[in-house]
């Protein structure tokens, strides 16, 4: 009896040992398929499916992932990733909380595309969450202590034109990520290096650097708070830039916007932002305040090739706004221009200064008075203290606003010139602006002739209607007269024009009679034509008590000059109007 119940015991705890193996043994083969499943759920919590995934058998403290695919949404952008061979290091006890010791990956190929928008927006908070894209502080999320990233090289394409690649390599331990890569459009050899430092308490910096030039960042952002819950990010941070040199490299990427890559200066703006964690760039707000600073401006804004591009060579330009998205995009804030300096074709300015409270909203607008005012623009002669009041608005004829000018004022030539009220709007083919024009000193317009042995005294008023068509402007009508009691004007000829003065009877007497002029009336009627022509008829009633007892003259002049000429002649030889660009250069 005692012996068959031994046997019958011990043939018992061989079939529970076999059960129990056998059971292992069934685990132990499906265990690679319930860790598949295990994370494939995880991944699918950020917004991530997996294609493919094979998994080897684990050891004790090490488990090889062969290969795995993966699909996914950030923002715009839809991503498919390949891996192979993922080592992952663990202890037994915290995996079972799927948490690990370390990760290798020795390389990642990454291939992504711009998303349709109608997809994307269906797929609203599935994505990438955007703190994993901005923040540190997601690394407080990761399930494991060390990661260690070989080689990731990606290949992105936004459109027909547009295609680049990305190079990174990147290590973690200790609550702190270091990323190092480099990024270039496809068709360009010239890379662009950056690095990123992310901590676990939220900061972040991202850096960027000319490809084997040992600088200081062309480009930094820096994340220095953060706060996240659930559903909101928000954070606050600088950027810095050195406009040379990221704008060349940049705008290369900006196919509609090439003449970015002429602008310079050094860019600081601070910032704070406040938007969804699964923000997707569609239907979600987002808010930033922004107030950003660039000084020693310089640009083209233009065509870059184009000789009538406008040239800014100094100056400060500053911000402070609000940027939100909710279905569309809409910015709100002023615009600051502090001593820009600089010329349009060979019309040179400086001490441009102003005001522009912009909004863009469907377009491009002004919430109130906008207000510029220029100390000196050269056109030949010098042109002063131009201020002007306006508005802008949305146009009923194209994308441009509409300009309207509310008040616009400049001194020239001893007086100043003032312009009625006017829209101008450039889907019109016409706009006119009716300039009204009071005390130009005659002394000084005939300076701007540069004519041996004639000068001139007398106060102009008068007006000029102008009409601005397909960029070229016109006048017809213009009319200046002189302010009572009128004045002298008193003409020296040159020898050849005495020459001719004693055989030709008509010249002869003009200038004796213009010898010593005395005039009570001074009109002239100008028609400026397309080509550049002005064309004068002027008219004077007066006398020279010198000639002929003082008898009353009328003389009847018909002029024509060529204004571009004139000016090109001026802009090379008149010294006034190089004092006054002196004076403002020094201006501070």
């Amino acid at each position: 009896m005692l012996n068959i119940d031994f046997h019958s015991k011990r043939n018992l705890m061989i079939i529970l040992c076999i059960s129990v193996v056998m059971f292992l043994t069934v685990i132990y083969a499906f265990l690679p398929g319930l860790i598949g499943y295990l994370v494939k759920a995880r991944l699918a919590e950020h917004g991530v499916t997996t294609t493919q995934l094979e998994i080897g058998y684990p050891g004790l403290s090490r488990i090889q992932i062969h290969s795995v695919s993966l699909q996914a949404t950030a923002g715009l952008q839809k991503i498919t990733a390949h891996i192979a061979n993922i080592d992952v290091n663990y202890r037994l006890g915290e995996l079972l909380s799927g948490e690990v010791t370390s990760v290798h990956i020795p390389s990642v190929t990454v291939h992504a595309k711009s998303a349709e928008r109608a997809n994307v927006s269906a797929q609203s908070g599935t994505g990438i969450p955007l703190a994993m894209l901005i923040s540190g502080k997601w690394l407080t999320q990761l399930p494991f202590e060390e990661f260690q990233l070989g080689q990731l090289a990606a290949d992105v394409i936004e459109n027909a034109e547009v295609s680049y690649t990305l190079n990174l390599t990147g290590h973690y331990s200790e609550m702190q990520l270091q990323l190092n890569g480099d990024i270039h459009r496809i068709t360009e050899q010239q890379p662009i290096q950056f690095t990123l430092a992310a901590k676990s308490t939220g900061e972040t910096r991202l850096s960027f650097l000319e490809a084997g030039k040992e600088t200081a960042p062309m480009l930094e952002w820096l994340v220095s708070s953060v706060y996240t819950d659930n559903e909101n990010l928000e954070l606050k941070g600088v950027c810095t830039a050195q406009l040379g040199r990221v704008m060349p490299i940049i705008a290369p990427w900006l196919t509609t916007m090439s003449f970015m890559s002429t602008l310079g200066g050094d860019l600081t703006g601070a910032f704070e932002a406040k938007l969804p964690v699964n923000w997707n760039g569609e239907s979600d707000k987002f808010q930033m305040d922004i107030d950003a600073t660039v000084k020693n401006v310089s640009g083209q804004w233009g065509e870059v090739d184009s000789p009538k591009a406008i040239n800014v060579t100094s100056g400060q330009v500053s911000s402070r706004g609000r940027l939100l998205w909710q279905q569309s995009l809409q910015m709100q804030g002023m615009l600051r221009l502090k001593n820009l300096a600089g010329h349009y074709n060979e019309i040179t300015f400086s001490g441009l200064t102003g005001e522009l409270p912009l909004i863009f909203e469907h377009g491009l607008k002004t919430t109130g008075d906008a207000r510029i005012s220029i100390n000196a623009i050269d056109v030949g002669f010098p042109v002063e203290n131009t201020d002007m009041r306006f508005s802008l608005a949305k146009s009923p004829t194209g994308p441009f606003p509409l300009l309207k000018m509310k008040h616009f004022n400049i001194y020239l030539l001893g007086g100043e010139a003032h312009a009625e009220p006017f829209e101008f709007d450039v889907g019109r083919d016409k706009n006119t602006i009716d300039m009204r024009i009071e005390g130009l000193s005659l002394s000084k317009i005939i300076e701007l002739e540069q004519q041996e042995g004639i000068t001139g005294t007398g106060v102009l008023d008068g007006r000029i209607p102008i009409e601005l068509s397909d960029k070229e402007i016109v006048v017809n009508n213009g009319n200046l007269s002189a302010r009572q009691p009128g004045g002298v004007i008193r003409y020296t000829p040159t020898p050849k024009i005495a020459a001719l003065a004693e055989t030709n009877r008509s010249v002869g007497m003009m200038v004796k009679a213009l010898s010593n002029f005395q005039y009570q009336v001074l009109e002239v009627n100008s028609d400026y034509q397309a080509g550049g022509d002005l064309l004068l008829k002027v008219r004077l009633e007066g006398k020279n008590p010198d000639w002929q007892g003082g008898q009353p003259v009328n003389l009847n002049l018909n002029l024509q000059e060529n204004i571009p000429a004139l000016l090109r002649s001026l802009q090379l030889s008149d010294e006034i109007s190089e004092k006054v660009r002196k004076h403002y250069q020094k201006t501070p």
